[in-house]
């Protein structure tokens, strides 16, 4: 199992984000950083609610709930290449104006908390 697990990471990692394998590099290592913490957690609630009993038991399971996490993250990676490219496809005016009204849009909304805030505060 651990040979599973060792050749998808590496398999995984080597994936290109944003093109700087030093950005890459560090990305992937919190992704799996994160990914290995999750899967920590869910094995350890599983043997707080008495599904899993006995240290062989625990280590399948992380392995197993590691590589589901691995191939979820891979999906993931799938999904934002295939939505950067459906970007990169728009034309150059849409490509400016979606990003100004998404900004605004944004803007506008911070500034209506705000003054809802200073209302709740009067």
């Amino acid at each position: 199992m651990k040979k599973y697990i060792a050749f998808l990471t590496l398999l995984i990692s080597s994936l290109t984000i944003t093109g700087i394998s030093f950005i890459d590099g560090k990305i992937w290592d919190v992704v799996l950083l994160v990914i290995g913490f999750i899967a920590y957690a869910i094995v350890g609630v599983l043997f707080s609610l008495g599904i899993l009993s006995g240290k062989q038991n625990g280590k399948d399971a992380y392995a197993l709930v590691f590589i589901l996490l691995l191939l979820g993250a891979y999906a993931v990676y799938k999904g934002l290449v295939a939505f950067k490219a459906w970007v990169l496809g728009w034309s150059l005016v849409a490509k400016i104006l979606v990003p100004i009204g998404i900004g605004m849009l944004i803007g506008l909304v911070i500034v209506l908390m705000i003054i809802r805030k200073e209302k709740r505060e009067e």
